[in-house]
């Protein structure tokens, strides 16, 4: 949320984004759109409006609001945001490359179900 990102800027903490299978998939398509799906997802990123967000509770968007206001502002949390999504989509990006590359290994040897990588099939 939009306060757990402004309190770990407060204290200088590191943010590890943890999101549904949905939404990872959901960037596993837009890049194997190529150039306009990457696009798109810059432009995801690009669109962080911190300031723009609503709580569930309005005193409590209020109150959040008016403490980012009054430190670090919207523009540092809208960057931090974007710095966390960015880093979930290049993880993301990473594990669907490893999952190519374990799928290449699987029909190249397929005797080596469950091993480790190796360069070829000859044991």
């Amino acid at each position: 949320s939009i306060y757990e990102q402004y309190a770990a800027l407060q204290l200088q903490l590191p943010v590890t984004m943890i999101l549904a299978r949905r939404p990872s998939e959901e960037i596993i398509h837009e890049i194997e759109q190529g150039r306009n799906g990457i696009i798109r997802i810059k432009n995801s990123l690009g669109s962080v409006d911190a300031e723009a967000s609503q709580a569930s509770i309005q005193s409590d968007e209020i109150r959040i609001k008016a403490m980012i206001r009054n430190t670090v502002g919207f523009s540092q949390v809208n960057k931090r945001v974007q710095e966390s999504m960015t880093t979930w989509v290049v993880t993301m990006f990473r594990r669907h490359i490893d999952e190519l590359m374990r799928a290449d290994d699987l029909l190249a040897c397929p005797s080596r179900q469950g091993q480790q990588r190796r360069s070829s099939c000859v044991a």
